[in-house]
Protein backbone atom coordinates (compact mmCIF):
# COMPACT_ATOMS: atom_id res chain seq x y z
CA UNK A 1 0.00 0.00 0.00
CA UNK A 2 2.87 2.36 0.78
CA UNK A 3 4.34 1.64 -2.63
CA UNK A 4 1.02 2.48 -4.30
CA UNK A 5 0.73 5.66 -2.26
CA UNK A 6 4.18 6.80 -3.24
CA UNK A 7 3.35 6.04 -6.91
CA UNK A 8 0.18 8.09 -6.77
CA UNK A 9 2.06 10.99 -5.21
CA UNK A 10 4.67 10.90 -7.94
CA UNK A 11 1.95 10.85 -10.59
CA UNK A 12 0.25 13.88 -8.98
CA UNK A 13 3.52 15.77 -8.85
CA UNK A 14 4.16 14.96 -12.51
CA UNK A 15 0.78 16.31 -13.54
CA UNK A 16 1.29 19.51 -11.60
CA UNK A 17 4.75 19.94 -13.14
CA UNK A 18 3.29 19.44 -16.60
CA UNK A 19 0.57 22.02 -15.99
CA UNK A 20 3.06 24.56 -14.67
CA UNK A 21 5.35 23.98 -17.66
CA UNK A 22 2.38 24.39 -19.98
CA UNK A 23 1.40 27.62 -18.26
CA UNK A 24 4.91 28.96 -18.59
CA UNK A 25 5.01 28.11 -22.27
CA UNK A 26 1.73 29.85 -23.14
CA UNK A 27 1.97 32.72 -20.68
CA UNK A 28 2.02 36.18 -22.25
CA UNK A 29 3.93 37.78 -19.42
CA UNK A 30 7.30 39.23 -20.02
CA UNK A 31 6.38 41.01 -23.28
CA UNK A 32 4.71 44.29 -24.07
CA UNK A 33 1.08 44.40 -22.88
CA UNK A 34 -1.76 44.42 -25.36
CA UNK A 35 -3.35 47.81 -25.94
CA UNK A 36 -7.07 48.55 -25.89
CA UNK A 37 -8.34 52.08 -26.45
CA UNK A 38 -11.20 53.48 -24.44
CA UNK A 39 -13.15 56.73 -24.10
CA UNK A 40 -14.34 58.44 -20.96
CA UNK A 41 -17.99 57.60 -20.12
CA UNK A 42 -18.06 54.76 -22.65
CA UNK A 43 -18.10 50.97 -22.10
CA UNK A 44 -14.95 49.03 -22.91
CA UNK A 45 -14.15 45.31 -23.07
CA UNK A 46 -10.68 43.94 -22.27
CA UNK A 47 -10.59 40.74 -24.35
CA UNK A 48 -9.19 37.37 -23.30
CA UNK A 49 -9.68 34.25 -25.41
CA UNK A 50 -8.13 30.84 -24.66
CA UNK A 51 -8.93 27.29 -25.71
CA UNK A 52 -9.45 25.81 -22.29
CA UNK A 53 -12.50 23.95 -21.05
CA UNK A 54 -13.77 23.19 -17.59
CA UNK A 55 -12.41 24.08 -14.21
CA UNK A 56 -11.16 27.58 -15.11
CA UNK A 57 -10.60 30.05 -12.30
CA UNK A 58 -10.56 33.69 -13.50
CA UNK A 59 -9.04 36.64 -11.70
CA UNK A 60 -8.71 40.22 -12.98
CA UNK A 61 -6.32 42.51 -11.13
CA UNK A 62 -5.02 46.08 -11.41
CA UNK A 63 -2.47 47.99 -9.36
CA UNK A 64 -2.35 45.25 -6.74
CA UNK A 65 -6.14 45.04 -6.30
CA UNK A 66 -8.37 42.18 -7.30
CA UNK A 67 -11.24 43.52 -9.40
CA UNK A 68 -13.15 40.40 -10.43
CA UNK A 69 -12.95 36.74 -9.40
CA UNK A 70 -14.92 33.85 -10.84
CA UNK A 71 -14.55 30.22 -9.72
CA UNK A 72 -15.13 27.16 -11.92
CA UNK A 73 -18.70 26.93 -10.65
CA UNK A 74 -19.61 30.42 -11.99
CA UNK A 75 -19.67 32.26 -8.66
CA UNK A 76 -18.66 35.87 -9.37
CA UNK A 77 -17.14 38.39 -6.97
CA UNK A 78 -16.48 42.02 -7.92
CA UNK A 79 -14.64 44.84 -6.22
CA UNK A 80 -17.07 46.88 -4.10
CA UNK A 81 -14.84 49.93 -3.63
CA UNK A 82 -16.44 53.21 -4.65
CA UNK A 83 -14.12 53.53 -7.64
CA UNK A 84 -15.34 50.26 -9.17
CA UNK A 85 -18.71 49.64 -7.60
CA UNK A 86 -21.34 48.49 -10.07
CA UNK A 87 -19.13 48.99 -13.15
CA UNK A 88 -17.41 45.59 -13.53
CA UNK A 89 -18.61 42.34 -15.09
CA UNK A 90 -17.39 39.42 -17.15
CA UNK A 91 -18.27 38.45 -20.69
CA UNK A 92 -16.83 34.96 -20.95
CA UNK A 93 -13.29 35.53 -19.72
CA UNK A 94 -13.16 39.18 -20.85
CA UNK A 95 -13.51 42.10 -18.43
CA UNK A 96 -16.26 44.65 -19.15
CA UNK A 97 -15.90 48.14 -17.65
CA UNK A 98 -18.92 50.43 -17.79
CA UNK A 99 -18.83 54.25 -17.72
CA UNK A 100 -15.04 54.47 -18.01
CA UNK A 101 -13.52 57.07 -15.68
CA UNK A 102 -10.27 59.01 -16.20
CA UNK A 103 -8.66 56.94 -13.39
CA UNK A 104 -9.40 53.67 -15.27
CA UNK A 105 -6.64 54.17 -17.84
CA UNK A 106 -4.11 51.76 -16.40
CA UNK A 107 -2.76 48.22 -16.81
CA UNK A 108 -4.98 45.21 -16.12
CA UNK A 109 -3.92 41.59 -15.64
CA UNK A 110 -6.02 38.51 -16.20
CA UNK A 111 -4.86 35.30 -14.48
CA UNK A 112 -6.41 31.97 -15.45
CA UNK A 113 -5.89 28.94 -13.25
CA UNK A 114 -6.80 25.32 -13.61
CA UNK A 115 -6.35 22.88 -10.71
CA UNK A 116 -4.53 25.64 -8.78
CA UNK A 117 -2.02 26.01 -11.61
CA UNK A 118 -1.65 29.20 -13.64
CA UNK A 119 -2.39 28.37 -17.27
CA UNK A 120 -2.51 31.93 -18.66
CA UNK A 121 -1.56 35.40 -17.67
CA UNK A 122 -2.61 38.30 -19.92
CA UNK A 123 -1.68 41.95 -19.49
CA UNK A 124 -3.71 44.67 -21.18
CA UNK A 125 -3.11 48.39 -21.19
CA UNK A 126 -6.26 50.56 -21.35
CA UNK A 127 -5.23 53.71 -23.22
CA UNK A 128 -7.28 56.86 -23.44
CA UNK A 129 -8.69 58.16 -26.72
CA UNK A 130 -10.30 61.59 -27.00
CA UNK A 131 -12.51 63.03 -29.76
CA UNK A 132 -12.92 66.80 -29.97
CA UNK A 133 -15.34 68.94 -31.98
CA UNK A 134 -14.65 72.50 -33.05
CA UNK A 135 -16.20 75.02 -32.63
CA UNK A 136 -18.48 72.74 -30.58
CA UNK A 137 -20.96 69.89 -30.79
CA UNK A 138 -23.73 72.42 -31.55
CA UNK A 139 -23.56 73.74 -35.12
CA UNK A 140 -25.76 75.83 -37.40
CA UNK A 141 -26.56 74.39 -40.82
CA UNK A 142 -24.05 75.68 -43.34
CA UNK A 143 -21.25 75.97 -40.77
CA UNK A 144 -17.97 74.03 -40.60
CA UNK A 145 -17.40 70.82 -38.62
CA UNK A 146 -13.86 70.02 -37.43
CA UNK A 147 -13.12 66.71 -35.68
CA UNK A 148 -9.88 65.47 -34.09
CA UNK A 149 -9.10 62.06 -32.59
CA UNK A 150 -6.13 61.76 -30.18
CA UNK A 151 -4.90 58.70 -28.31
CA UNK A 152 -2.00 57.80 -26.02
CA UNK A 153 0.96 56.77 -28.15
CA UNK A 154 1.40 53.43 -26.40
CA UNK A 155 1.20 51.57 -29.70
CA UNK A 156 1.11 52.13 -33.44
CA UNK A 157 -2.39 52.48 -34.80
CA UNK A 158 -4.34 53.79 -37.75
CA UNK A 159 -7.44 56.02 -37.69
CA UNK A 160 -10.43 56.37 -39.99
CA UNK A 161 -13.80 58.12 -39.58
CA UNK A 162 -17.42 56.95 -39.93
CA UNK A 163 -20.22 59.47 -40.47
CA UNK A 164 -23.63 59.19 -38.74
CA UNK A 165 -24.84 56.93 -41.56
CA UNK A 166 -21.95 54.51 -40.90
CA UNK A 167 -20.05 55.37 -44.10
CA UNK A 168 -16.26 55.64 -44.10
CA UNK A 169 -15.46 59.23 -45.06
CA UNK A 170 -11.82 59.98 -44.17
CA UNK A 171 -8.57 58.71 -42.65
CA UNK A 172 -6.20 60.35 -40.19
CA UNK A 173 -6.63 61.95 -36.83
CA UNK A 174 -8.27 65.14 -38.12
CA UNK A 175 -11.33 65.61 -40.31
CA UNK A 176 -13.08 68.78 -41.55
CA UNK A 177 -16.48 69.08 -43.20
CA UNK A 178 -17.67 72.40 -44.65
CA UNK A 179 -21.29 73.39 -45.30
CA UNK A 180 -22.75 70.92 -42.83
CA UNK A 181 -26.30 69.72 -43.41
CA UNK A 182 -28.91 67.90 -41.37
CA UNK A 183 -27.39 64.60 -42.54
CA UNK A 184 -24.24 65.48 -40.56
CA UNK A 185 -26.19 65.49 -37.30
CA UNK A 186 -25.71 62.38 -35.17
CA UNK A 187 -22.84 60.21 -33.95
CA UNK A 188 -19.43 60.46 -35.60
CA UNK A 189 -17.03 57.56 -34.92
CA UNK A 190 -13.25 57.52 -34.72
CA UNK A 191 -12.03 53.96 -35.43
CA UNK A 192 -8.53 53.04 -34.21
CA UNK A 193 -6.98 49.86 -35.66
CA UNK A 194 -4.11 48.16 -33.79
CA UNK A 195 -2.81 44.62 -34.33
CA UNK A 196 -5.95 43.74 -36.28
CA UNK A 197 -8.22 44.85 -33.43
CA UNK A 198 -10.53 47.85 -33.63
CA UNK A 199 -11.36 50.32 -30.88
CA UNK A 200 -13.94 53.05 -31.30
CA UNK A 201 -14.55 56.50 -29.85
CA UNK A 202 -17.62 58.56 -30.68
CA UNK A 203 -18.93 62.09 -30.49
CA UNK A 204 -22.48 63.37 -31.01
CA UNK A 205 -23.03 66.42 -33.22
CA UNK A 206 -26.21 68.52 -33.30
CA UNK A 207 -27.02 70.63 -36.39
CA UNK A 208 -29.48 73.49 -35.95
CA UNK A 209 -31.93 73.86 -38.81
CA UNK A 210 -35.58 74.50 -39.52
CA UNK A 211 -37.91 71.58 -40.14
CA UNK A 212 -38.19 70.59 -43.81
CA UNK A 213 -40.64 72.58 -45.93
CA UNK A 214 -43.41 70.68 -47.79
CA UNK A 215 -42.06 69.05 -50.98
CA UNK A 216 -44.96 70.39 -53.05
CA UNK A 217 -46.57 73.84 -53.28
CA UNK A 218 -49.16 74.71 -50.69
CA UNK A 219 -52.62 75.07 -52.26
CA UNK A 220 -55.49 77.33 -51.18
CA UNK A 221 -58.39 79.05 -52.90
CA UNK A 222 -60.21 82.33 -52.74
CA UNK A 223 -62.99 80.45 -50.91
CA UNK A 224 -60.66 79.43 -48.06
CA UNK A 225 -61.15 81.08 -44.70
CA UNK A 226 -57.42 81.13 -43.99
CA UNK A 227 -54.13 79.51 -44.99
CA UNK A 228 -51.26 78.40 -42.73
CA UNK A 229 -47.71 78.34 -44.13
CA UNK A 230 -45.57 75.96 -42.01
CA UNK A 231 -42.26 76.83 -40.35
CA UNK A 232 -40.91 75.25 -37.16
CA UNK A 233 -37.83 73.85 -35.44
CA UNK A 234 -37.47 70.06 -34.87
CA UNK A 235 -39.01 68.66 -31.70
CA UNK A 236 -35.65 67.48 -30.32
CA UNK A 237 -34.33 71.07 -30.34
CA UNK A 238 -35.28 74.05 -28.21
CA UNK A 239 -35.06 77.81 -28.58
CA UNK A 240 -32.30 77.71 -25.95
CA UNK A 241 -30.15 75.77 -28.43
CA UNK A 242 -30.69 78.46 -31.06
CA UNK A 243 -30.09 81.34 -28.65
CA UNK A 244 -26.87 79.64 -27.55
CA UNK A 245 -25.60 80.04 -31.13
CA UNK A 246 -26.45 83.75 -31.25
CA UNK A 247 -30.03 83.82 -32.57
CA UNK A 248 -31.03 87.47 -32.92
CA UNK A 249 -34.14 87.85 -35.06
CA UNK A 250 -36.68 86.05 -37.21
CA UNK A 251 -38.99 87.19 -39.99
CA UNK A 252 -41.44 86.20 -42.72
CA UNK A 253 -41.09 87.66 -46.21
CA UNK A 254 -43.04 87.25 -49.44
CA UNK A 255 -41.88 87.19 -53.06
CA UNK A 256 -44.91 87.41 -55.39
CA UNK A 257 -45.12 85.19 -58.44
CA UNK A 258 -46.00 86.46 -61.90
CA UNK A 259 -49.41 84.87 -61.50
CA UNK A 260 -50.20 87.15 -58.57
CA UNK A 261 -50.41 90.17 -60.93
CA UNK A 262 -48.26 92.31 -58.65
CA UNK A 263 -45.97 94.79 -60.36
CA UNK A 264 -43.06 94.52 -57.91
CA UNK A 265 -41.07 91.29 -57.56
CA UNK A 266 -39.10 92.50 -54.54
CA UNK A 267 -39.44 90.64 -51.21
CA UNK A 268 -42.05 92.12 -48.92
CA UNK A 269 -41.57 91.72 -45.16
CA UNK A 270 -44.78 90.49 -43.56
CA UNK A 271 -43.66 90.59 -39.93
CA UNK A 272 -40.81 89.81 -37.54
CA UNK A 273 -40.00 87.79 -34.40
CA UNK A 274 -38.15 88.74 -31.27
CA UNK A 275 -36.89 85.99 -28.96
CA UNK A 276 -37.27 86.20 -25.21
CA UNK A 277 -38.61 83.26 -23.28
CA UNK A 278 -40.57 82.42 -26.43
CA UNK A 279 -40.92 83.90 -29.92
CA UNK A 280 -42.98 87.11 -30.09
CA UNK A 281 -44.60 88.04 -33.42
CA UNK A 282 -45.15 91.55 -34.75
CA UNK A 283 -47.08 91.73 -38.03
CA UNK A 284 -46.92 94.44 -40.69
CA UNK A 285 -50.62 93.90 -41.48
CA UNK A 286 -53.37 92.41 -39.33
CA UNK A 287 -54.26 89.68 -41.82
CA UNK A 288 -51.01 87.88 -40.96
CA UNK A 289 -50.67 86.25 -37.55
CA UNK A 290 -48.65 83.47 -35.87
CA UNK A 291 -50.51 81.21 -33.40
CA UNK A 292 -48.73 80.56 -30.09
CA UNK A 293 -46.94 77.21 -30.20
CA UNK A 294 -43.87 75.67 -28.56
CA UNK A 295 -41.60 75.20 -31.57
CA UNK A 296 -43.71 76.71 -34.36
CA UNK A 297 -43.26 79.90 -36.37
CA UNK A 298 -46.02 79.02 -38.85
CA UNK A 299 -47.67 81.98 -40.56
CA UNK A 300 -51.45 82.16 -41.01
CA UNK A 301 -53.10 84.56 -43.45
CA UNK A 302 -56.80 85.40 -43.52
CA UNK A 303 -58.88 85.04 -46.68
CA UNK A 304 -56.26 84.12 -49.33
CA UNK A 305 -56.45 86.07 -52.58
CA UNK A 306 -54.97 85.59 -56.03
CA UNK A 307 -52.39 88.26 -55.15
CA UNK A 308 -51.07 85.93 -52.40
CA UNK A 309 -49.53 83.59 -54.97
CA UNK A 310 -45.76 83.35 -54.55
CA UNK A 311 -42.87 82.32 -52.31
CA UNK A 312 -43.06 82.68 -48.52
CA UNK A 313 -39.68 82.66 -46.74
CA UNK A 314 -39.18 82.01 -43.02
CA UNK A 315 -35.78 83.31 -41.87
CA UNK A 316 -33.78 83.05 -38.64
CA UNK A 317 -30.85 85.46 -38.33
CA UNK A 318 -27.77 84.75 -36.17
CA UNK A 319 -24.79 86.84 -35.28
CA UNK A 320 -22.04 86.99 -37.88
CA UNK A 321 -24.47 87.03 -40.80
CA UNK A 322 -25.46 83.35 -40.49
CA UNK A 323 -29.07 82.65 -41.51
CA UNK A 324 -31.45 79.71 -41.71
CA UNK A 325 -34.25 79.78 -44.28
CA UNK A 326 -37.29 77.72 -45.16
CA UNK A 327 -39.27 78.52 -48.34
CA UNK A 328 -42.82 77.47 -49.15
CA UNK A 329 -44.47 78.13 -52.52
CA UNK A 330 -48.16 79.00 -52.34
CA UNK A 331 -50.68 78.52 -55.16
CA UNK A 332 -54.16 80.08 -54.95
CA UNK A 333 -57.00 78.60 -56.99
CA UNK A 334 -59.46 81.16 -58.36
CA UNK A 335 -62.73 80.58 -60.19
CA UNK A 336 -63.54 83.11 -62.90
CA UNK A 337 -67.20 83.62 -63.78
CA UNK A 338 -69.57 86.02 -65.60
CA UNK A 339 -69.48 89.65 -64.54
CA UNK A 340 -71.43 90.33 -61.40
CA UNK A 341 -71.62 86.57 -60.68
CA UNK A 342 -74.93 86.41 -62.54
CA UNK A 343 -76.27 85.12 -65.82
CA UNK A 344 -79.56 84.91 -67.71
CA UNK A 345 -81.77 81.89 -67.32
CA UNK A 346 -81.67 79.63 -70.33
CA UNK A 347 -78.58 81.34 -71.80
CA UNK A 348 -75.04 79.85 -72.19
CA UNK A 349 -72.14 81.01 -69.99
CA UNK A 350 -68.46 80.19 -69.33
CA UNK A 351 -66.52 79.34 -66.15
CA UNK A 352 -62.80 78.82 -65.55
CA UNK A 353 -60.72 77.56 -62.62
CA UNK A 354 -57.12 78.78 -62.66
CA UNK A 355 -53.86 79.10 -60.74
CA UNK A 356 -52.81 81.90 -63.06
CA UNK A 357 -50.73 79.54 -65.21
CA UNK A 358 -50.95 76.16 -66.96
CA UNK A 359 -51.70 73.36 -64.51
CA UNK A 360 -49.11 70.89 -65.78
CA UNK A 361 -49.51 67.16 -66.44
CA UNK A 362 -50.04 66.03 -62.84
CA UNK A 363 -52.90 68.42 -61.98
CA UNK A 364 -56.50 68.31 -63.15
CA UNK A 365 -59.72 70.20 -62.43
CA UNK A 366 -62.96 68.48 -61.49
CA UNK A 367 -66.20 70.43 -61.95
CA UNK A 368 -69.20 69.90 -59.67
CA UNK A 369 -72.47 71.38 -61.04
CA UNK A 370 -75.52 72.38 -58.97
CA UNK A 371 -77.21 69.40 -57.36
CA UNK A 372 -80.42 69.90 -59.34
CA UNK A 373 -78.61 70.25 -62.65
CA UNK A 374 -79.38 67.66 -65.31
CA UNK A 375 -75.96 68.07 -66.93
CA UNK A 376 -73.99 64.96 -67.77
CA UNK A 377 -70.28 64.39 -67.04
CA UNK A 378 -68.30 67.61 -67.24
CA UNK A 379 -64.84 68.15 -68.72
CA UNK A 380 -61.72 68.06 -66.51
CA UNK A 381 -60.12 71.12 -68.08
CA UNK A 382 -59.60 74.56 -66.59
CA UNK A 383 -62.40 76.04 -68.72
CA UNK A 384 -66.05 75.01 -68.79
CA UNK A 385 -68.78 76.08 -71.22
CA UNK A 386 -72.37 75.61 -70.04
CA UNK A 387 -74.96 75.63 -72.81
CA UNK A 388 -77.92 76.76 -70.70
CA UNK A 389 -78.26 78.34 -67.31
CA UNK A 390 -80.83 77.00 -64.92
CA UNK A 391 -84.05 78.72 -63.92
CA UNK A 392 -83.57 78.82 -60.15
CA UNK A 393 -82.76 81.91 -58.16
CA UNK A 394 -79.12 80.75 -57.54
CA UNK A 395 -76.82 78.00 -58.76
CA UNK A 396 -73.74 76.83 -56.80
CA UNK A 397 -70.85 75.80 -59.03
CA UNK A 398 -67.70 74.24 -57.62
CA UNK A 399 -64.29 73.31 -59.05
CA UNK A 400 -61.77 71.01 -57.32
CA UNK A 401 -58.04 70.71 -57.96
CA UNK A 402 -56.69 67.14 -57.88
CA UNK A 403 -53.26 65.51 -58.08
CA UNK A 404 -52.98 61.74 -58.54
CA UNK A 405 -56.16 60.94 -56.66
CA UNK A 406 -55.58 63.55 -53.94
CA UNK A 407 -57.86 66.56 -53.61
CA UNK A 408 -55.70 69.65 -53.07
CA UNK A 409 -58.21 72.51 -52.76
CA UNK A 410 -61.49 73.80 -54.21
CA UNK A 411 -63.25 77.04 -55.07
CA UNK A 412 -66.95 77.77 -55.51
CA UNK A 413 -69.44 80.52 -56.43
CA UNK A 414 -73.16 81.15 -56.08
CA UNK A 415 -74.22 82.23 -59.56
CA UNK A 416 -77.30 84.42 -59.60
CA UNK A 417 -79.83 83.51 -62.30
CA UNK A 418 -81.87 86.44 -63.66
CA UNK A 419 -84.97 86.32 -65.88
CA UNK A 420 -84.41 86.87 -69.59
CA UNK A 421 -85.17 90.41 -70.88
CA UNK A 422 -88.36 90.97 -72.98
CA UNK A 423 -87.67 91.48 -76.73
CA UNK A 424 -88.78 94.67 -78.60
CA UNK A 425 -91.13 92.86 -80.98
CA UNK A 426 -92.70 91.05 -78.09
CA UNK A 427 -93.15 94.39 -76.39
CA UNK A 428 -94.73 95.90 -79.56
CA UNK A 429 -97.06 92.92 -79.88
CA UNK A 430 -98.11 93.18 -76.28
CA UNK A 431 -98.68 96.94 -76.60
CA UNK A 432 -100.69 96.45 -79.85
CA UNK A 433 -102.82 93.83 -78.20
CA UNK A 434 -103.45 96.15 -75.29
CA UNK A 435 -104.46 99.02 -77.68
CA UNK A 436 -106.79 96.75 -79.63
CA UNK A 437 -108.28 95.50 -76.40
CA UNK A 438 -108.84 99.06 -75.20
CA UNK A 439 -110.43 100.08 -78.53
CA UNK A 440 -112.65 97.06 -78.36
CA UNK A 441 -113.76 98.05 -74.87
CA UNK A 442 -114.46 101.60 -76.05
CA UNK A 443 -116.54 100.31 -78.97
CA UNK A 444 -118.52 98.02 -76.71
CA UNK A 445 -119.16 100.87 -74.31
CA UNK A 446 -120.36 103.14 -77.13
CA UNK A 447 -122.71 100.53 -78.50
CA UNK A 448 -124.12 99.80 -75.09
CA UNK A 449 -124.68 103.50 -74.46
CA UNK A 450 -126.50 104.05 -77.75
CA UNK A 451 -128.65 101.03 -77.12
CA UNK A 452 -129.56 102.35 -73.70
CA UNK A 453 -130.44 105.78 -75.12
CA UNK A 454 -132.78 104.29 -77.74
CA UNK A 455 -134.66 102.43 -75.10
CA UNK A 456 -135.18 105.61 -73.05
CA UNK A 457 -136.50 107.83 -76.01
CA UNK A 458 -140.53 107.81 -76.39
CA UNK A 459 -142.09 106.69 -79.68
CA UNK A 460 -143.79 109.20 -82.11
CA UNK A 461 -147.85 109.20 -82.06
CA UNK A 462 -149.63 107.55 -84.94
CA UNK A 463 -150.91 109.75 -87.71
CA UNK A 464 -154.71 109.72 -87.95
CA UNK A 465 -156.76 110.46 -91.06
CA UNK A 466 -160.51 111.79 -90.95
CA UNK A 467 -163.37 112.50 -93.44
CA UNK A 468 -165.01 115.94 -93.21
CA UNK A 469 -168.76 116.53 -93.37
CA UNK A 470 -168.33 119.00 -96.07
CA UNK A 471 -166.22 117.09 -98.32
CA UNK A 472 -163.58 118.74 -100.06
CA UNK A 473 -162.35 117.70 -103.26
CA UNK A 474 -161.71 114.06 -103.34
CA UNK A 475 -158.81 113.00 -101.29
CA UNK A 476 -157.60 112.64 -97.79
CA UNK A 477 -156.40 115.48 -95.71
CA UNK A 478 -154.35 115.60 -92.59
CA UNK A 479 -156.39 116.88 -89.64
Amino acid sequence: MAILSRGATKMKDFIQFTLILFAVLISTTGGNPEVVFGQVNSTVTLPVTIDATGGIYVSWESEGKTLVKCNPFGSLETNTEEQWKGRLSLSGLSLVIKTVQPSDFQTFTCVLKQMNAVISKTTIRLSRVTVNVKPGALLVKGGTLSLTCDAERTANFKIHWLNPQGDRVATGGAFTKTEVTKQDAGVWTCVLTHDGRESRATVSVTVLDLSPAPPYPLFASTSSLDLTVPCSIPDHLSWENFKAKGLQRGKWSFVPSQASNLISGNPEELGSFSFGDSPTWKAVRDRYYVPDSKNSLSLTMKRPKETDRGEYVCTLEFGGGVTLKSSVHVEVLQMQYPAGAQTVAGQPFNLSCSLGHDLGPDLRVKWIPPSRSALGPLSSGQHLSVSKAGYGEYEKWKCELWRNGTRLTSDEIRLKIVKPPVSVWLLVTICGAIVIFILFLILVLILRRRNRQRKMTPRHPKRRFCQCENPKPKGFYRS
